[in-house]
C-alpha cells in the first residue's frame, strides 16, 4: 500500500484551527437571547434579495418599469461591484418620499394583505433599495415632472443622510458604489468582471423582453454591451433580443383557456422551428404577466409540445408570454420573485402545452439542404427548415396511391424511381427535389402515432409468454417498475418482481409480438435507463396528469423503436412504397419520436449548380 507523507507542521495547524472553530462555538452558545440591531437585520435581508451585482440590476429595472419608465440607461464598472448607475424617465419619487423610499418595507406597490391576491406591478416587497443600501454606498436622485427641482438621499451601509436638494432631470438615477464593500467574505465570492457583467446583461435582457415600448441599453467602461431600441411590437423585440438569424424560423403562438370560475387565461408568444432547438434552456424564456419566470410545469409543457421533434436533451427556442388575473397567480412565494404558484397548474399546462403544439402542427416542416449550408467533402451539412405540405391520404397503401398529392410523388415510386440505398435509404424525386429518407425513423414516428392512437382507445391487447422471462434487477430498476405499474398494465406490459434481485416478464402487448420483437431485449432496454419514465414517475399515485401521459409517451417511444424496421434491412418495393405513401397521413413525419429527421430533401437546382448546369 502507497502512503503518502503528511508534514507534522500542515497537522499543527489544521489542529489549530478546529481548536479555534470550537472555542468560538462555545462562545455563540453562551451568548444571551437578544434582539439584532436594525443594520444586521437589513444585511441579512439583503442576502436573500442581493446575490450579486446582477440581483440589484434586477430590483432597480423593475422600480423603473413599474414607474413608466420608457429609457433605461445602465452603467457599470468592474462587473457592478464598482459602480451600478441606472437613469430612467419615469414617473420620479417626490422630495417627501424619499426617505421613506430606502427604508424597508416601504412601498407604494401594495397597501395591506388583500392586495397581495391582486399585484400587477413587478415589485411590491418594499425591500430592494434598502437591501441595496445595507451592503454598499447608494445615493437616489429623482424628480417628479410636478416638482421644479430633483432630491437626492444617500445610504451608506444601512445609514441614510438627507434628503437633500440636488441637480437632475425629470425621472430617476439610482447610484451604487462598492457593493458589498461593508462584507467582504460575499464580495470574495464574485465572479470575475466579465462574468458578472454577462448576468447583468441576461437580467437586462429577460425585462426587455416583454417591453418592446422601452428602450435599453447597458454600458461598461463605456463600451455597449447591450442596445435595444424600442420595437414595433414583440416579435421585433424577440428578433432584437435573440438574433436576426431567428426571424424566419419564429412560429407565431396563441391560445386562451378558461379557469374553474370563467375567468379567461391566454398564452402569446414565439417559438423557433425544431431546427433551432439548442442544447441550453437559456433560450426558453417564459413570462407571467410580463414577469419572468421559471416555472417548471410549464416549461414542461412547452417541451411536451415538441415531444417527437426534437432529441430529448435539447432545448425549444420559446418566448412565451402568459396572460392570468392576478388572483389566479401567488408571487409572494420567494424574495427573486422569479418563482409563482398557480392556482390551477393544470390549467396552465394544458393552455401552454396545447397552444405549442397548435403552432407547430399548422407548420409541419421537413430539413432541406440550402445553396449556404450544403458541404461537400464528408462534412455534415446543418438543415433548415423549409414548409412541408401535409395532407391526409386514405388507410390503405392501394387507396393512397389512388390519391396521390404533389406532396408525395407516388407515380414515380410506382413508375419504379424509387431506390433503397444501403438497405438504409429511401430515395426518390419529389416536387423538383431529391429526397433521401431514413426508413427505420419514418417507420419508427408511423409506429409511434399508430400505438398511441390504439392506446388512447383503451389498453392494448396483450400476449402472454409461454415461459415467464426472468432477469436480473438491482433494487432502483425494481423500484421503477412498481411506480410504473398501472402504466405498464395500461400498454398491455405484465413485469412483476420475481425476487429481491430479479424481474420477471408474464406478457407483452400482441403489437409488438406480432413484429417479432425480442421481448425479453425489451423488458431489459425499459428498466436499465435509470433516467426513463419509472425514474421520472415516482410515486404514481400522486403523478400528475401531465407526468403519466409523458411517460406514457416515452414507453411508446421505445415500443416504436423496437418495432420499426432497422437500417441494414432489405425492403421490397411495395413495402417502401407503402411506408412512404404514410408519410402525408401521420401526424409530425417530418420528424421520428426521438426528434431526429426522418427524411431530407435537396433542391435539384443545387445539384445543377454543383455540377456546373447553372
Amino acid at each position: 500500500m502507497t502512503t503518502v507523507p503528511f508534514e507534522t507542521g500542515s497537522m499543527c495547524v489544521l489542529l489549530g484551527k478546529v481548536a479555534r472553530w470550537h472555542r468560538d462555538l462555545r462562545r455563540l452558545h453562551q451568548m444571551p437571547i437578544q434582539l439584532l440591531s436594525s443594520q444586521v437585520i437589513d444585511q441579512i435581508a439583503a442576502g436573500e434579495v442581493v446575490e450579486r451585482p446582477a440581483s440589484a440590476v434586477k430590483e432597480l429595472v423593475e422600480n423603473a418599469i413599474d414607474a413608466g419608465a420608457t429609457r433605461l440607461v445602465i452603467e457599470i464598472e468592474e462587473g457592478g461591484r464598482d459602480l451600478l448607475r441606472i437613469q430612467d424617465d419615469g414617473h420620479g419619487i417626490p422630495h417627501e418620499e424619499l426617505a421613506l423610499a430606502v427604508t424597508a418595507h416601504a412601498t407604494s406597490k401594495i397597501g395591506g394583505i388583500a392586495d397581495l391576491e391582486r399585484v400587477s406591478t413587478l415589485g411590491f416587497r418594499g425591500e430592494a433599495l434598502a437591501a441595496i443600501g445595507s451592503v454598499s454606498r447608494l445615493s437616489l436622485t429623482s424628480k417628479p415632472a410636478s416638482q421644479s427641482s430633483a432630491g437626492r438621499i444617500e445610504v451608506n451601509s444601512g445609514l441614510i443622510a438627507g434628503p437633500m436638494p440636488a441637480a437632475g432631470k425629470c425621472g430617476t438615477c439610482v447610484e451604487v458604489r462598492n457593493l458589498f464593500g461593508s462584507i467582504p467574505a460575499r464580495r470574495k465570492f464574485l465572479k470575475s468582471a466579465g462574468a458578472e457583467a454577462a448576468r447583468i446583461v441576461e437580467v437586462v435582457l429577460a425585462a426587455a423582453l416583454p417591453r418592446p415600448e422601452v428602450s435599453f441599453e447597458v454600458t461598461s467602461g463605456g463600451r455597449t454591451l447591450l442596445r435595444l431600441n424600442r420595437a414595433a411590437g414583440l416579435r421585433a423585440r424577440t428578433i432584437d433580443a435573440l438574433g436576426d438569424e431567428l426571424d424566419p424560423h419564429l412560429l407565431t403562438v396563441s391560445g386562451v383557456a378558461v379557469g374553474d370560475s370563467g375567468e379567461s387565461v391566454s398564452v402569446d408568444g414565439f417559438v423557433g422551428t425544431p431546427d433551432t432547438a439548442r442544447g441550453s434552456s437559456k433560450w426558453l424564456r417564459i413570462y407571467m404577466n410580463g414577469r419572468p419566470i421559471i416555472d417548471r410545469s410549464l416549461q414542461h409543457a412547452v417541451r411536451e409540445g415538441f415531444r417527437g421533434l426534437i432529441e430529448p436533451g435539447a432545448f425549444p427556442v420559446a418566448v412565451l408570454f402568459v396572460a392570468c388575473p392576478p388572483s389566479l397567480v401567488d408571487v409572494n412565494v420567494h424574495p427573486a420573485k422569479t418563482e409563482v404558484r398557480f392556482r390551477q397548474p393544470s390549467l396552465m399546462h394544458r393552455l401552454v402545452h396545447a397552444a405549442v403544439r397548435d403552432a407547430l402542427a399548422v407548420s409541419d416542416i421537413v430539413p432541406v439542404l440550402s445553396p449556404r449550408q450544403m458541404t461537400w467533402g464528408g462534412v455534415n451539412a446543418t438543415a433548415a427548415p423549409l414548409p412541408f405540405a401535409a395532407s391526409v391520404l386514405a388507410n390503405s397503401p392501394a387507396e393512397a396511391a389512388a390519391s396521390t398529392t404533389d406532396s408525395l410523388s407516388l407515380s414515380a415510386i410506382a413508375a419504379g424511381r424509387l431506390l433503397q440505398v444501403n438497405r438504409t435509404w429511401l430515395v426518390f424525386e419529389e416536387a423538383g427535389a431529391l429526397v433521401v429518407v431514413d426508413q427505420h425513423a419514418l417507420h419508427e414516428r408511423v409506429l409511434f402515432e399508430e400505438f398511441l392512437a390504439r392506446v388512447q382507445q383503451g389498453d392494448l391487447e396483450s400476449q402472454p409468454l409461454l415461459v415467464p422471462q426472468i432477469f436480473a434487477a438491482d433494487a432502483a430498476a425494481i423500484e421503477r417498475v412498481e411506480a410504473m405499474g398501472a402504466l405498464l398494465l395500461r400498454l398491455g406490459i405484465d413485469l412483476r418482481q420475481a425476487s429481491p434481485r430479479s424481474l420477471a416478464l408474464h406478457a407483452v402487448p400482441t403489437l409488438l409480438a406480432s413484429r417479432g420483437v425480442d421481448a425479453l431485449d425489451f423488458a431489459k432496454s425499459l428498466v436499465e435507463n435509470e433516467s426513463s419514465a419509472g425514474a421520472r414517475l415516482g410515486d404514481s399515485a400522486s403523478a400528475t396528469g401531465s407526468e403519466v401521459e409523458a411517460a406514457l409517451a416515452e414507453v411508446l417511444d421505445m415500443m416504436a423503436c423496437k418495432a420499426a424496421v432497422k437500417a441494414g434491412d432489405t425492403l421490397t418495393a411495395s413495402e417502401a412504397s407503402a411506408l412512404l405513401a404514410r408519410r402525408v397521413d401521420v401526424e409530425r413525419s417530418s420528424r421520428c419520436p426521438h426528434g431526429r429527421p426522418t427524411s431530407m430533401r435537396i433542391p435539384l437546382v443545387e445539384l445543377e449548380r454543383r455540377f456546373g448546369r447553372r
